[in-house]
């Protein structure tokens, strides 16, 4: 979708001016996490945990994926990543293992129901893990 202002004129062009705005379809969802990726070094992330893996339950409590998600600042990436120099291992903290964060995408993908465009929101202090519930169990 796209907004303007009300008396900026239509103007055939490739670029955009300031007061035409594209709006993004997004949907949030409560998600916990679960897992991880290990951070590469193309990204200034070695050693680190490089993106958060986000669940949700389904109606049997089987854990369903749901997004993939690497917008966390680098001083959380260092606050939940454990580095074994010795087994050149990257662990994520134990603490962040059910944790749960509002997670905010573009929409679920047709094929495997994933978050498209997935980033943090803000962690969840009101609800826990199995609150979750699989956001294409919740269109339903």
């Amino acid at each position: 979708m796209v907004a303007k202002h009300k008396k900026s004129p239509y103007i055939a062009s490739s670029s955009r001016t300031k007061y035409w705005i594209k709006i993004k379809k997004s949907e949030t969802y409560s998600l916990f996490v679960d897992g991880f990726i290990r951070g590469t070094s193309d990204k200034g992330w070695e050693n680190l945990v490089g993106a958060l893996m986000f669940y949700a339950l389904d109606l049997n409590n089987n854990k369903v994926h749901v997004a993939y998600c690497s917008s966390m600042t680098l001083e959380k990436r260092k606050a939940i990543s454990i580095y074994d120099s010795d087994t050149d291992t990257v662990s994520l903290h134990l603490s962040e293992y059910g944790k749960v964060y509002e997670v905010e995408g573009q929409e679920l993908t047709g094929r495997n129901f994933r978050l498209s465009h997935a980033r943090i929101v803000s962690e969840r202090f009101d609800i826990v893990y199995t609150d979750c519930l699989a956001p294409i169990l919740k269109e339903k």
